[in-house]
């Protein structure tokens, strides 16, 4: 047995994660993002997606905005094509997110399908590409960390993120279209 089928087996169910959530803010954005994410592909197109026996295991916080817009996403795909998704939460136990690094680093959310055997088929998180590249610019905007501003425009651009995250159809439909060719490579 993989390290990643003893985490999904402990996971929750993603619908319970979502509705356990402890940042109200966050609660409210990812529920809004799975109330309003609009799903661009016929149901016969979701329903035969992945042709292969599949779960996700996502790993992630609450608090992370990141997740906020991609784990509802996620979970609107997963009901349409009829996938199961676990959630576990990556501080309670550091030792599956030190298996999947990204750059190094613990970044969240990261998507791990597994396949019957609780082998990872493909990876993806914690951000898609158009998002990731709007991170960037954001962030290379800001001052030296050793500016007495460094960290008050640091936070302000974190919320401006969240909001886009909470808001933006083009940021939700990157990740939609990601996601799509993600579940779709595990055939």
């Amino acid at each position: 047995m993989t390290v990643e089928w003893e985490f999904y087996e402990r996971g929750v169910d993603v619908e319970a994660y979502m509705d356990q959530m402890t940042d109200e803010a966050k609660k409210e954005g990812a529920l809004a993002v799975y109330q309003k994410v609009e799903m661009t592909k016929t149901p016969s197109f979701y329903a035969t997606l992945v042709r292969k026996p599949v779960v996700v295991l996502v790993i992630t916080e609450d608090w992370c905005g990141d997740a906020m817009m991609n784990v509802p996403i996620l979970r609107r795909l997963a009901e349409l094509a009829q996938i199961d998704v676990r959630v576990v939460l990556r501080d309670e136990d550091v030792t599956l997110i030190d298996c999947h690094l990204t750059n190094g680093g613990r970044s969240i959310p990261i998507f791990l399908a597994l396949d019957q055997e609780g082998k990872v088929i493909q990876k993806w998180g914690p951000r898609a590409r158009v998002v990731q590249r709007d991170v960037e610019q954001l962030m290379s905007e800001l001052p030296e960390k050793e500016d007495l501003n460094f960290e008050e425009e640091r936070q302000e651009a974190i919320r401006t993120l969240t909001h886009r995250y909470a808001t933006s159809q083009s940021y939700w439909r990157a990740v939609h279209d990601e996601l799509v060719d993600w579940l779709a490579s595990c055939n």
